[in-house]
């Protein structure tokens, strides 16, 4: 999974999360993941047919749809 992690960054910000909060999304891309991961045998993960990246990659983008969506529902104060 560690390696697939430039590739959630790349996503998300192609999907136009500001660069502050991609660190954020990224860490909500893996809890997403996580419970679907660790329920999959280590062959079908390891095989490069295997679903993992495209499985990422819909959870990636679904959560920074959701990013945007929080962002223009709330607005953004930076106020200092």
């Amino acid at each position: 999974m560690l390696t697939l992690v430039p590739f959630v960054v790349a996503v998300v910000r192609r999907c136009g999360v500001p660069e502050r909060d991609v660190p954020d999304v990224t860490q909500e891309v893996w809890i997403a993941v996580l419970p679907w991961w660790a329920c999959r045998p280590a062959a079908e993960l390891a095989a490069p047919e295997g679903h993992l990246r495209g499985y990422v990659r819909v959870v990636a983008v679904h959560r920074a749809i959701g990013y945007r969506r929080r962002l223009a529902r709330r607005g953004e104060h930076l106020g200092w």
